[in-house]
């Protein structure tokens, strides 16, 4: 990641510089030809996101295991209208909910294949996180803080990557599966 720092005064252009003495430029040269580099196909990979973030959006969507899909590329997202009159494509981040229990949605995003399990997201593969489990736990928020926030125990957070959408899908398709196969005596085994 890069980026550009610009200020209005020649004070704060002095500042800005003393600590750029004291603390070093933040990328290296490496690092700089490797953001270079990339940003040369970062159209082409946006495009990727995009159209596959649209078509496995529509995908859960019709899932009766999901219960609700944020994604504004979908026409049915409350602020489709603004988003289409903003973007030219919609990203490849996609919020769901499981129409299921916390284990369920445990369940799913640890049985996944293909995508991968993890809290970085935006990467070229495509990434999946339980919310309530891994990125605003017991150890970050309470149930009530997470319920205040609107952060319900079965929410997804998906990055679509620019693997074949089909192999997206099957991947997603027998982890869902196989939260929806979970028995209650695989939920008190889960808990005890």
């Amino acid at each position: 990641m890069g980026g550009v720092v610009t200020m209005r005064t020649k004070a704060l252009f002095e500042k800005i510089r003393e600590n750029r003495t004291y603390y070093g430029n933040p990328l290296s040269a490496f690092d700089c030809y490797l953001l270079a580099r990339g940003m040369k196909t970062l159209a082409v990979r946006m495009d990727r996101h995009s159209q596959n973030a649209l078509i496995i959006a529509e995908y859960l969507q019709s899932h009766p295991l999901v219960k609700e899909v944020c994604y504004p590329g979908l026409k049915s997202h409350l602020q489709h209208n603004i988003a289409a009159k903003q973007m030219k494509s919609f990203s490849g981040m996609i919020t769901f909910e499981i129409n299921g229990t916390f284990e369920q949605s445990k369940v799913f995003v640890e049985s996944t294949k293909l995508v991968n399990l993890a809290v970085s997201l935006g990467g070229v593969e495509s990434l999946i996180e339980h919310i309530s489990y891994m990125v605003h736990g017991p150890w970050i928020m309470s149930d009530e803080e997470r319920k205040e926030a609107g952060l319900s125990d079965t929410l997804i957070r998906l990055s679509v990557g620019l693997e074949n959408v089909e192999d997206i899908k099957d991947d997603l398709g027998q982890a869902l599966q196989k939260a929806q196969t979970l028995t209650a005596d695989d939920i008190t085994a889960a808990e005890g």
